[in-house]
């Protein structure tokens, strides 16, 4: 599928599937390595991404042989402590920690004197806040009405945006949607069903309105959820929940700041497109 993101490229290359090369799994939870034999041979032009760099180190003219090393090379280099051969054959091979792994408990953390801090001067020396700081995001419109913007995980058939163009995946999910509180929805003349425009001072979007009763919503007022994982071909103008965030970046390492996003929402007339 060629996604939003590959959408702004000016040349995609087909890149092999999970089930098209060899690889290593490593954890997401627990302390086991995973091995990836490849289970079908790479469908059309696709290549694996350790491919890719080698013919791209060829025709720039490389010649270092790090940098042409087959996809058994890299792991054996890179996994020099796990038994490779083991690992193939069984599947799985466990990280070589101890059974009772405990990394702080005699301290060591990166800290003064190993501890964590709660607290770090070294940030405040750098011009950065040493207690985490809420800061409200910019509000639009009515300060008293706007409403903070969640992009939640709410899908069971999604991991992240993947699967969700898929058939039996996004078709049983329904569609992009945009949940609101009873009473926010009632101040703004919304009911469940209603096409609405969610925008912020980045953009908008348009999606059908859900306002569950009291007892089965999940966000609060003064909140409104948009959840994430959809595709803008999926949406009913052609944009998608990324259109509402902007380019506000963390000030801790430099990240999208999500969930500093306020949107208004308000009611489309079907007939006109105009909101209301």
């Amino acid at each position: 599928f060629l996604t939003d993101t590959a959408a702004y490229a000016d040349v995609v290359l087909p890149a092999t599937t999970q089930i098209e090369h060899l690889d290593v799994v490593p954890s997401w939870g627990h302390l086991y390595l995973g091995w990836n034999e490849p289970a079908i041979a790479p469908r059309g032009e696709a290549i694996p991404n350790t491919e890719l760099w080698r013919r791209l180190a060829g025709a720039m003219g490389f010649e270092e042989p790090e940098l042409f090393a087959s996809d058994a090379e890299l792991l054996h280099a890179s996994l020099e402590r796990v038994d490779l051969a083991r690992l193939r054959r069984d599947g799985y091979v466990r990280l070589s920690v101890p059974e009772d792994l405990q990394p702080y408990a005699e301290g060591g953390a990166e800290g003064p004197g190993g501890v964590i801090e709660l607290r770090s001067d070294r940030l405040g020396a750098a011009g950065l806040a040493p207690l985490p700081t809420f800061v409200a995001p910019e509000r639009i419109g009515d300060p008293q009405r706007s409403l903070a913007l969640i992009t939640a995980k709410v899908h069971t058939r999604f991991l992240n945006s993947s699967y969700s163009p898929l058939p039996g995946h996004g078709d049983r999910e329904g569609e992009p949607f945009v949940e609101l509180d009873l009473r926010d929805a009632e101040a703004r003349g919304i009911v469940a069903g209603d096409l609405v425009r969610v925008h912020s001072r980045h953009g908008s979007v348009v999606l059908p309105a859900r306002v569950p009763a009291p007892a089965e919503s999940r966000v609060r007022s003064g909140v409104v959820l948009v959840p994430f994982g959809w595709w803008r071909p999926q949406h009913e103008d052609g944009g998608c929940a990324n259109d509402l965030t902007g380019d506000t970046l963390t000030d801790w390492g430099g990240g999208v700041s999500y969930y500093d996003v306020a949107v208004e929402v308000e009611r489309l007339d079907t007939a006109s497109g105009a909101s209301n």
